[in-house]
């Protein structure tokens, strides 16, 4: 079973990258074997640099009431094989969790994983960008990597995080960020999704 935790923040909690040109150049770090970086760059309109810019996130983001970190962990073994594992269930989790969310509240704001896969999760193929405009602008998620400096955010709710396991990292994270309109009962929603 996985958990998982849901921290609410203020906007003024959010810790945002430094600039566009930081973000993109984030994009195009190599890790995991991927030499050039993000295979997901250009390729949905959640991703930069399709993704609205810096200022047009902050801007969107200033329209809601309420932000929630959500997240699930996993310790790490040292074992390369049970720790891809744990990091796949983990993630699986909190994806379907983001995804049943979407599905069940109108107007979210949704940042999580790695671009927008509305299209493909509802079988209509991939996504239009950047040949024709957006299918569905209200369902569009956008990457952790667009806008908001997650590490530091996470720090700043209190959520110890590092990435770089040569630094003392033993925790896998999978994380998700929400803004709403409204107050949401998580309480409900997580009892919900695990039925």
């Amino acid at each position: 079973m996985v958990d998982l935790h849901v921290r609410p923040i203020a906007f003024d909690g959010i810790v945002f990258k430094q600039s566009d040109e930081r973000i993109r150049a984030d994009c195009h770090q190599p890790f995991a074997g991927l030499a050039n970086g993000c295979p997901n760059y250009g390729t949905t309109y959640g991703c930069p640099p399709h993704a609205p810019d810096l200022a047009a996130f902050k801007s969107a983001l200033a329209g809601y009431a309420t932000f929630y970190l959500i997240y699930a962990e996993a310790e790490l073994s040292g074992d390369a094989v049970q720790d891809k594992a744990k990091y796949a269930s983990i993630q699986m989790h909190v994806d379907a969790f983001i995804d049943f969310m979407q599905d069940s509240i109108p107007g979210i704001f949704i940042i999580h994983g790695y671009g927008c896969h509305y299209c493909k999760r509802v079988s209509e193929g991939r996504c239009t960008c950047p040949d024709e405009p957006c299918r569905h602008p209200d369902k569009r998620t956008y990457s952790l990597s667009v806008a908001l400096d997650i590490v530091a955010t996470m720090n700043a709710a209190g959520i110890p995080m590092e990435l770089d396991p040569a630094k003392g990292s033993r925790v896998y994270r999978r994380i998700g960020f929400v803004a709403s309109k409204e107050d949401i009962d998580f309480n409900r929603l997580i009892k919900e999704f695990e039925e």
